[in-house]
């Protein structure tokens, strides 16, 4: 059985079901930073994944996953907008919602962003319409299209519009 725990009190063993919020879920609740890491061995060297999703009050989220493969660093970024179905969130990513290459974050401070990464991340959103499934359950959320089922721990509660990863 998936979501159980053994407990034993007394000499006696327990069963304990991790299940999912079901109703009532309040969307400003679900509002804040979620993180994730893992490390997974591969013969001779280590890959570590380190994920975070921000899940704004104006319905959209940002998406970013960091690969250590080794020698390699490999980045992932998402965008769009999220909605609560049942006890899911879904993250559907919007093209449009992408952040330009070239920003001026600050008068006098332009930042560009280089590597094909980024826009090859927009292009991959455009074609093939990027859409991530969270279980939402009391310990986090838990990344629904993995075997692994990753959970990702909230870390900040609050988040403004204007907050970037």
């Amino acid at each position: 059985l998936r979501g159980q725990n053994r407990l034993v009190l007394g000499g006696s063993l327990h069963w304990i079901f991790h299940l999912p919020i079901k109703y009532g879920i309040n969307r400003s609740d679900l509002v804040g930073i979620y993180k994730h890491r893992k490390k997974k061995s591969y013969n001779d060297f280590y890959v570590t994944y380190d994920a975070t999703i921000k899940l704004k009050s104006d319905s959209t989220f940002e998406f970013m996953e960091i690969r250590d493969e080794w020698d390699i660093i490999g980045v992932t970024y998402h965008t769009g907008k999220w909605e609560i179905k049942r006890d899911t969130i879904i993250c559907r990513t919007v093209p449009e919602l992408y952040p330009p290459i070239v920003q001026e974050r600050y008068p006098g401070q332009v930042l560009h962003f280089y590597g094909g990464g980024w826009e090859d991340d927009k292009q991959k959103a455009i074609e093939k319409g990027i859409v991530y499934k969270f279980l939402i359950q009391k310990k986090g959320l838990i990344y629904k299209d993995r075997k692994d089922r990753d959970i990702y721990r909230k870390v900040k509660q609050s988040v403004t519009t204007k907050d970037s990863i």
